[in-house]
Formats: structure tokens, sequence, C-alpha cells
């Protein structure tokens, strides 16, 4: 019985036919770990504006992918424990690498922004929204940080400076289960 190929053979016989030359950079996007209606979303968005959509899970595909054809772009779902790694990976291939988020905060971007990550974006975020953020277009409407929001960004940054909740929370004044309590409700 034959072996059903994966997505990512597919992906890459579908770019063969297209006529794509080996090793060179084209109008290519790769989505890591992004879940699944999103990634559908952005697979339209994306063919919409001309691009050719990859999607790599781990760092092998995306080597593999990148041995072949070197995207532009990377999207990569920065919730994960193994985005940061993606990340790595995409900049190393010199693709410019945007991590989108559910839970944005200062901690999460700055870890992504260190790895290599061109941008972060907070979902729902569109294509387009990635690539008016490469090309250094600014964003519409942008709304200023809530006091709700301010705090917790605070919260988070004095957790990941202390490096425990017992330490940070003495650090604040405050008792260990409030501390735990105001990190669970998230401002958005």
């Amino acid at each position: 019985m034959p072996r059903k190929p994966t997505a990512l053979t597919a992906d890459m016989r579908c770019a063969l036919t297209k006529g794509c030359s080996l090793r060179a950079p084209h109008k290519a996007v790769v989505l890591s770990q992004v879940p699944d209606k999103f990634r559908a979303t952005l697979f339209s968005q994306a063919s919409a504006l001309g691009y050719i959509s990859y999607r790599a899970e781990t760092r092998r595909e995306i080597a593999a992918l990148a041995d072949r054809w070197i995207p532009e772009l990377a999207i990569i779902y920065a919730d994960t424990a193994t985005s940061y790694e993606a990340i790595e990976e995409c900049t190393k291939w010199r693709m410019h690498a945007v991590a989108i988020t559910d839970a944005p905060c200062l901690v999460r971007a700055g870890e992504a922004i260190r790895r290599g990550a061109t941008a972060v974006l907070a979902r729902p975020a569109t294509f387009a929204q990635a690539l008016a953020t490469l090309e250094g277009q600014p964003q519409e409407d942008p709304t200023p940080m809530s006091l709700d929001r301010a705090i917790w960004e605070y919260l988070n940054q004095t957790l990941l400076e202390t490096g425990s909740i017992s330490a940070a929370a003495r650090r604040l004044r405050l008792d260990r289960t409030s501390f735990k309590r105001m990190l669970r409700k998230r401002p958005f």
C-alpha cells in the first residue's frame, strides 16, 4: 500500500508545480504551531495576497523546508513550549519570524524578540497585519494600555525578575495567594 504523503511534502510538490526555484527566496510563508482554524484563515489570507503557504510544526520540518526553498516569512504561534525553537530555526535560515500570541505580555514578547522574532502580534491578527509590521507600517487604531493591563504586565515582569511567585509577592509586599489571583485575572 503506498504511503500517504505528509502535508509538508504535499505543499512542496505544489510549489514545484508552480515553478518555484530551489534555494531562492520567494513569496511564501511558513505557518508553525498555529491552531487549525486560525491556520486555515491565515492560509486563505496568504493565498489571496499571492503567497504560497507551508505548514511546518517542528524544527526539523522547518529545516527541511528551508533546505529546498527559503520562504521570506514565518508566522509562529508563540504560546507553545517549542515555539521559541521554531523562531530560532527560522532566524537561522534568515526568514522574518512573526510570533503571534493569545496572551500578549512583555515577558513573552521579549523572549520571542530575544530568540530572533522580527515582531510579536496579539491574536486576532491577520496576514496583512503581519506583512505591515514587517514593512514598518503602523497598525490601524493603536489602543492605549489600560491600568489593569499595566498592573498585570508589571506583575509578570516582577515574576520574571525574581524567578518565583513567593519572591515576587514578597518584593511587591503582597500575599502570595493575592499575587497568584491577580496573575490569573488577564485584563484582555
